[in-house]
């Protein structure tokens, strides 16, 4: 009895043991399986990853493009027999863009270009403008310059293209142009006459503007220091001269000359000062207001001044500087001969702008038939004004003295 007793404790033992044996192989064996079976984490090819990571390659070259205009600009010159083009080669031009954003780089050069002695410039310009069509090409200006000392035509060929959703020109070529031929004037019906106020601050810019053969008339202040050497310069250069008499503005501050005809003067005192400032420019043939916004809305004061300008058998231009002037009509009914300005040119100094001034003034010329224009004697002014007037007259405009717009 005892020894089956021993037999199944011993048999109980062993069991035991052997299920221990074969748990722990178990757990062993699922965890060194589940190791295996766990997929194995690659990193992302490089090729994979986001696409917005990349920065966009190339997206301000247009060098190929700039020698395909170039290109089609060799052919439509080397068409025409009779014109020779030198070209010393291209460069590399590379602005840098806004924010970091990389640069625009394109190809540029200068071009010396001989055309046959028929030429002209409006012909010239035409065929460029035509032969580019389509093209991605313009000419972008058109500016007088020098080439070899010589003085040229230079024409500006631009790349026409889209940057970033903005429009953009690249100049691709600068043309130099010799041989042109003579542009025949065609003088219309448009007749403008530009009237150049204050004249007697220095010689330089009266001189470069009375210079021109183009008929234009001048306005020469009083009592200032280069008063009559202006005055003497703008009728040796067979221009007409009037005298600038300085009237009183609405803001007193901004009166610029001392002796100044008011609105608290006398009758008598507005004819003496007058009077002085017709002698300190003998010879003139008519006389326009310097400022006076104030003064020419008054009567009386107009009445007082008109009538030495009457009596002295001169005209009188109203410069029109507030719309509430009355002094062209008061001109007018005193018999006085008599005219108003329509616009002033140069309100900004920019030659762009005073250009583009002078263009809408030939243009209202031309519709209306005549128009009185003033602008000043100013270093900006002289540089848009010898730029302007053979455009001007290509245009079909006459340059007249304000003479003779007088009613």
């Amino acid at each position: 009895m005892r020894k089956k007793q021993k037999s199944s404790k011993l048999w109980l033992f062993l069991l035991l043991i052997g299920c221990s044996v074969a748990a722990v192989s178990y757990f062993a064996w699922g965890s060194e399986d589940k190791e295996k079976k766990t997929p194995e984490v690659k990193p992302t090819p490089a090729s994979e990853q986001k696409q917005e990571e990349k920065k966009p390659s190339g997206e301000g070259d247009f060098k190929a493009a700039s020698a395909a205009l170039q290109s089609e600009v060799d052919k439509l010159l080397t068409a025409k027999k009779g014109w020779q083009v030198k070209d010393p080669g291209k460069t590399a031009q590379q602005v840098k863009r806004d924010a970091g954003k990389g640069t625009i780089d394109w190809w540029q050069r200068n071009l010396a270009l001989t055309v046959d002695k028929e030429t002209n410039i409006d012909q010239l310009t035409k065929y460029i403008s035509d032969s580019l069509k389509g093209k991605k090409g313009i000419i972008l200006r058109q500016e007088q310059d020098t080439y070899a000392g010589s003085q040229v035509t230079r024409l500006d060929i631009a790349l026409v293209d889209k940057l970033g959703g903005d429009d953009l020109k690249l100049v691709t070529d600068r043309i130099y142009v010799m041989g042109l031929a003579p542009l025949v004037k065609k003088l219309g019906s448009g007749k403008l006459a530009i009237l150049i106020d204050d004249c007697g601050y220095d010689t330089e810019t009266v001189s470069a503007m009375s210079a021109h053969t183009q008929k234009l008339t001048f306005a020469v202040l009083p009592g200032r220091a280069y008063s009559k050497q202006a005055l003497s310069i703008i009728k040796a250069n067979g221009q007409q001269a009037m005298l600038h008499l300085p009237m009183e503005p609405l803001d007193s501050s901004q009166q610029s000359e001392s002796k100044t005809v008011t609105v608290n003067m006398t009758d008598e005192q507005v004819k003496s000062t007058t009077a002085w400032a017709l002698d300190q420019v003998p010879g003139v043939a008519g006389v326009n207001n310097h400022q006076g916004s104030r003064a020419t809305a008054d009567e009386r004061v107009m009445k007082a001044a008109l009538s030495v300008i009457k009596s002295k058998g001169l005209f009188f231009v109203d410069s029109n500087t507030q719309p509430k002037t009355i002094a062209y009509k008061v001109a007018g009914s005193m018999g006085v001969r008599t005219a108003i300005n329509n616009a002033f040119l140069d309100g900004e100094a920019d030659v762009g702008y005073i250009k583009n001034r002078m263009r809408q003034a030939g243009q209202a010329a031309i519709k209306n038939g005549s128009y009185i224009a003033i602008c000043h004697a100013r270093p900006k002014t002289v540089i848009a004004l010898s730029e302007m007037v053979g455009e001007l007259e290509a245009m079909g405009v006459q340059f007249v003295f304000v003479s003779s717009l007088l009613h």
